[in-house]
């Protein structure tokens, strides 16, 4: 049985070297999904923005919130977000560019997070990448003398389970047949 051991070390060792280190999780200039409201709110303030946020008036759980800040090469950057208990589940920043901006974005991300195929619907095309249950997407179209893009993030987990407490308070309460209420004494 001793003489099992090196071999069993060796195995161990060779199955950590085949195991692929975690994809890292999709984050676009220090945003990302899941972040906190606080977290979101101090990366704002260091791009020269304000986070203003409005709590839902039907759901107590939901924020919608918005910046507009300003990226290292100057560009007016414009952020809207939604959070759901006060953590991001969807989030947008959007900004005019020229060709070279995108190129520059599009290579970063590919750079990060792999190449990704590009698709088209008219005008606008999009790259997207998706990791443990969330999505990112870099869409851009041209407009008026440049190009609009944003990247929106997707946390595909935080809103299913919203979705699905959504549908739980839902639910209708199952009436009590009248012959099963035992009389009062």
């Amino acid at each position: 049985m001793l003489s099992l051991l090196p071999l069993l070390r060796i195995s161990h060792a060779l199955l950590h070297a085949q195991t692929p280190a975690p994809a890292p999780p999709l984050q676009f200039i220090g945003f990302e999904v899941g972040q906190s409201l606080t977290g979101v709110a101090e990366r704002s303030r260091a791009l020269g923005g304000r986070l203003a946020c409005k709590r839902s008036r039907t759901d107590s759980t939901l924020h919608e919130c918005q910046a507009v800040m300003h990226d290292s090469s100057g560009r007016e950057l414009r952020l809207w977000l939604s959070a759901v208990d006060s953590a991001t589940s969807v989030m947008t920043l959007a900004t005019r560019m020229t060709v070279t901006g995108l190129l520059r974005w599009q290579g970063e991300l590919a750079e990060q997070f792999g190449s990704a195929r590009e698709r088209s619907r008219g005008r606008q095309h999009s790259l997207q990448w998706i990791r443990a249950n969330t999505m990112m997407r870099l869409t851009w179209r041209p407009e008026a003398g440049g190009l609009m893009a944003s990247v929106s993030l997707v946390d595909g987990g935080r809103l299913d389970a919203w979705g699905r407490r959504i549908e739980q308070r839902m639910q209708p309460v199952e009436p009590v047949a009248a012959d099963s209420v035992p009389p009062h004494p």
